[in-house]
């Protein structure tokens, strides 16, 4: 289309490196072979960004994005072509493709499409991974664990503490649950962190959205990981949350930094079996920590250290949410990226495509009606008679 093209020109505006070329498959099959695999073929509005003997190819799928509230008729929202891009150009220089294992075997959720596409777009790879059954791979880069419905095994957590002991990365989010996860417990706890099994009701109206407390909107701290949020004025929502609670007694080696955390006046609702968010005397008072950046410092080498994001919540991943909020796909994308020891997050928003409708009140309505019908016209007039009446007496 000409906004993809628009767009791709501006590259080659910007350096002289990168050169644009159009190609017809249909008329030069042999040119796109060397880019396919196996039976795979091209598909018309394909791009391929080439360096040297890498290549990476984005189908044109991937230059949109869908709303897939109608299952039956997804309708395009914008373009991830600078995203697709840039990433591409990025892995054909470098060549790395982090790899990225979920736990699987504890009932935990799937990342949303939404968020794959992404991942895949910033060059990630993602497998699973049942550490009950096998053993750490060998080509992992990060552990991701995923909201987990039941507690790990022993013999799971020792796994993960030998992979994080040498200088293993992992992002933990964890949903609040009714029962405890004491051996997950105890691995946060010896990176000098505890899980509050609370639910956090924000009692400040700023830090929370639709009338309801339980959906928070946490301040960002001073980090990598939310710096770009904080400049692009880009909030972050977690609903029905967590704390996660910093040790007093710990490691020397742990380096502890909160990401979000609530308001002072948030309060903890430790009795999870009913529904009221009345706040009793005894309730945890705030601020409360819902997620937190860990290093662990190899002693002697100061280039070697574990990584670790947790998130006392998963539900901000939810598609409904990622979809209207870009800040909670942005935090999950930037924990990676700093966990790979990125220098900077490159955030690229795409492109909307939709047309927004102005929505006015009636008050709004009356006064702009009366500026189009009476004001305009009458000034109209005016100076039409104005003109007529120095036009008289020349």
């Amino acid at each position: 289309t000409n906004e993809i093209t628009e767009i791709l020109k501006k590259y080659t505006d910007h350096t002289k490196k990168i050169r644009l070329k159009f190609v017809d498959p249909n008329k030069n099959p042999g040119f796109t072979k060397q880019y396919t695999k196996d039976s795979e073929n091209l598909s018309l509005g394909s791009l391929i960004v080439e360096s040297g003997k890498r290549f990476k190819v984005i189908p044109a799928s991937n230059l949109y994005n869908f709303d897939y509230s109608n299952p039956y008729q997804p309708s395009v929202t914008s373009l991830a072509v600078e995203q697709c891009v840039t990433g591409a150009i990025m892995f054909v220089k470098s060549g790395k493709m982090p790899v990225i294992y979920s736990l699987e075997g504890h009932g935990e959720e799937r990342l949303p499409f939404e968020i794959i596409k992404q991942l895949e777009t910033e060059n990630y790879e993602l497998k699973s991974v049942n550490l009950y059954t096998s053993e750490m791979p060998e080509d992992i880069d990060i552990l991701l664990i995923n909201s987990p419905q039941r507690d790990l095994t022993v013999s799971e957590v020792e796994k993960i503490r030998n992979f994080l002991s040498n200088n293993g990365r992992a992002i933990i989010l964890i949903d609040l649950l009714t029962g405890d996860l004491p051996n997950l417990q105890s691995l946060l706890r010896s990176y000098g962190i505890a899980l509050q099994r609370m639910a956090l009701v924000e009692g400040d109206s700023n830090h929370y959205i639709q009338n309801n407390p339980l959906w928070i909107q946490p301040d960002p701290g001073t980090h990598q990981i939310v710096d770009s949020l904080v400049s692009d004025k880009m909030p972050v929502i977690m609903p029905v949350a967590q704390g996660i609670e910093v040790l007093d007694v710990k490691k020397r080696s742990l380096n502890i930094t909160p990401l979000l955390t609530t308001s002072a006046s948030a309060w903890g609702k430790t009795d999870l079996n009913t529904t009221s968010l009345e706040k009793t005397k005894d309730a945890p008072q705030g601020p409360f920590n819902i997620a937190v950046a860990v290093t662990d410092q190899t002693p002697g080498e100061e280039t070697a250290e574990s990584k670790i994001v947790v998130v006392g919540n998963a539900m901000f991943l939810a598609s409904e949410l990622i979809n209207s909020i870009p800040g909670n796909a942005n935090f999950l994308i930037n924990s990676f990226g700093w966990l790979q020891d990125q220098k900077v997050n490159l955030s690229i928003k795409p492109k909307s495509l939709l047309t927004l409708r102005l929505n006015i009140n009636f008050f709004q309505t009356l006064v702009l009606s009366g500026v189009v019908v009476i004001l305009i016209p009458l000034g109209v007039l005016s100076a039409g008679l104005i003109v007529w009446l120095r036009r008289r007496h020349l």
